[in-house]
């Protein structure tokens, strides 16, 4: 059996048969999407997963729409900018998450990322030291530190 969402006025799930489906159709996840986290959750499937990552898009836009303060679907926006090619539009969310809650480490870590697929080293290297003095995760912060020294060579 698989979870089929039917396209309805309501979002409670239809079991079907996998054969059931309509070829045309996305099988989506089983997700709760009454919720804001179940709506993030479900726009990151359709993004990675499906045949429809706009949709998704619109509906992280839509989470920030209300609240233009969630973090989780600013970082959402802002890994899919960069699969994108979008590397101005990440570090806007990047940044605004750091804005935010400049204790978000994960921050720091995309910015870093974000500025090596630039070619701006220096940068990259500034965000993944912030990183390594940001996070908790000791054998983390080594990796990074490792990484950094290959960058500076």
């Amino acid at each position: 059996m698989v979870l089929y969402f039917a396209p309805k006025t309501n979002s409670n799930a239809v079991e079907m048969p996998a054969a059931s489906v309509p070829s045309n159709e996305t099988v989506f996840p089983k997700i709760d999407t009454s919720d804001v986290d179940g709506k993030i959750n479900l726009a990151e499937w359709l993004v990675d997963s499906s045949a429809q990552p706009m949709k998704g898009i619109m509906m992280l836009r839509e989470v920030l729409a209300k609240d233009e303060n969630n973090i989780k679907a600013l970082l959402s926006l802002g890994r899919f900018a960069v699969k994108s090619g979008q590397y101005d539009k990440a570090i806007e969310r990047f940044e605004k998450v750091l804005t935010l809650n400049s204790d978000y480490d994960e921050a720091y870590l995309y910015l870093g990322d974000v500025y090596e697929s630039k070619g701006d080293k220096e940068n990259a290297i500034k965000y993944y030291q912030k990183y390594k003095s940001a996070t908790n995760n000791p054998s983390a912060a080594a990796e990074i530190d490792k990484y950094i020294n290959q960058l500076k060579n």
